[in-house]
């Protein structure tokens, strides 16, 4: 459970104090001590569902599954049925080893999550893809997409599609190296029983020329016709279809464009990493992971500073362009240390920018992309900020909202990294919070505001 989830409701102060203390608990992994409050808390608030699921996430985590399977028994009686009961159940049924009971619980568990919880059944998603990693890649990925889908910002959903998707390009790349082994054997077989058989082919050749005439020509005829017949419906269907099959189009090709800038990305970053350190090879499994992570973000961050330029490089200057920057592992693990300098526009860009939203004051993208998780949140990624920028799309009521909600988000977040004091900070906080609210509803304004906390240090937002 999250902060914005225990401020959120409508409860005494007595049982927030309580909450507080769970919350720092678990995240302490003090599972007995948050045991022994959690008992001590149902017997002063006996109808608090959430102290029962402090209750049974320590039971679980001190591997006492028999008391645990009492407590969901128990809030089942008592509450209902609530996705956290199958989230829970679905633990249990990890531990016990029963692979398909934790897929039905979790299964279960997303039917019941409310709609505006998109983080919560986000996670389930991805908890689903993570079950199938090793026996159904297939689905894996099917439910890591539809949990970044739902959630853009849930990083562990997307730290095990990329692990995922570097595994498969691994085995792809050796899999063509064995087949070009086979094809350069095979060209040598091929060559050999091309000189055999090419005697036989010109003698069957002659004797086949004529019927081939004859039968080209009665067939020419027919085909004419039918040309003819399918090119009216073709034209029917093609302008009904015409605009929908655009847009895919644009997505698909964004994609690709995308992936393979990445890919491409990623393999000048590793070759100029083993050259600065002189290995070979990467020391774990895990720093690999984390390479390729901090590359897409790099990538990303380059992009959205300067789409245009990325767009227009020729592979030459492409190449220098992504050659001029330097990814280490460890850069995946600033993204919870601070908002890097990278993601900030550079001044040729700011002017670009400006001329696309007129609607923000000048140089207001720096604000913008200062509390770029708004951006992310609503789903304005970096293909739409580079179509806003060159001019090929319009932002829409919604989305120049939303680009204005992040500006006055970025305002006060500017703010609070001044020498404030910790009444003044609060008082920032419940601002930012209230704004947030107006705009995309108290569910997503306490997802971000979470956000916006893991990203800086003891309140440090210092881009």
């Amino acid at each position: 459970m999250t902060i914005h989830d225990i401020n959120r409701r409508l409860i005494s102060i007595e049982e927030e104090e309580i909450f507080e203390r769970l919350y720092k608990l678990s995240h302490g992994s003090m599972f007995e001590e948050m045991r022994d409050e959690c008992i001590k808390a149902i017997d002063r608030f006996p109808d608090q569902f959430h102290f029962y699921s402090f209750l049974s996430t320590s039971f679980i985590e001190l591997n006492d599954i028999e008391s645990a399977k009492k407590v969901l028994n128990n809030m089942h009686d008592k509450f209902g049925s609530r996705h956290e009961i199958y989230f829970h159940k679905s633990r249990i049924d990890q531990l016990e080893g029963d692979e398909k009971a934790e897929v039905e619980s979790l299964l279960e568990a997303i039917k019941l999550v409310p709609e505006d919880y998109i983080d919560v059944k986000s996670d389930y998603l991805a908890d689903l893809g993570e079950i199938f990693i090793d026996t159904d890649e297939a689905k894996a990925i099917q439910y890591l997409e539809a949990a970044l889908e739902t959630n853009p910002l849930n990083r562990y959903a997307r730290q095990l599609l990329s692990e995922l998707l570097a595994d498969d390009e691994s085995e792809l790349e050796k899999d063509e190296e064995d087949e070009d082994i086979e094809l350069d054997k095979d060209e040598e077989d091929d060559d050999v029983e091309l000189d055999n058989d090419e005697e036989d082919d010109d003698v069957e050749l002659d004797d086949d020329e004529e019927e081939d005439d004859v039968e080209l020509d009665d067939d020419e005829e027919d085909d004419d016709v039918e040309l003819d017949d399918d090119e009216e419906d073709d034209d029917v269907e093609l302008d009904d279809d015409e605009e929908d099959e655009m847009d895919e189009k644009s997505k698909a090709e964004f994609k690709k464009f995308e992936s393979d800038n990445v890919a491409l990305f990623t393999d000048i970053q590793k070759k100029l990493y083993f050259k600065r350190t002189g290995k070979s090879e990467f020391d774990s499994v895990d720093q690999e992971s984390d390479f390729i992570l901090a590359s897409e973000d790099a990538w990303s961050d380059l992009f959205y500073r300067n789409p245009q330029e990325v767009l227009d490089a020729s592979p030459e200057e492409l190449n220098e362009i992504y050659s001029a920057l330097e990814v280490n592992p460890e850069d995946v693990d600033e993204e919870d240390e601070g908002l890097e300098d990278s993601i900030f526009p550079d001044e040729a860009a700011v002017a670009l920018f400006d001329e696309a939203f007129s609607f923000l004051p000048p140089g207001g993208i720096k604000h913008v992309m200062f509390a770029y998780p708004v951006l992310v949140l609503e789903k304005i990624d970096a293909k739409k900020m580079a179509e806003f920028v060159t001019g090929n799309v319009k932002p829409s009521e919604q989305e120049a909202n939303i680009i204005k909600l992040a500006f006055d988000a970025g305002v006060i977040l500017e703010e609070m990294n001044q020498d404030k004091s910790e009444q003044e900070v609060r008082i920032l906080l419940n601002q930012l919070f209230e704004k947030l609210v107006s705009q995309v509803g108290e569910r997503k304004a306490g997802m971000l505001m979470d956000e916006f906390m893991s990203m800086g240090e003891e309140d440090d937002y210092t881009p």
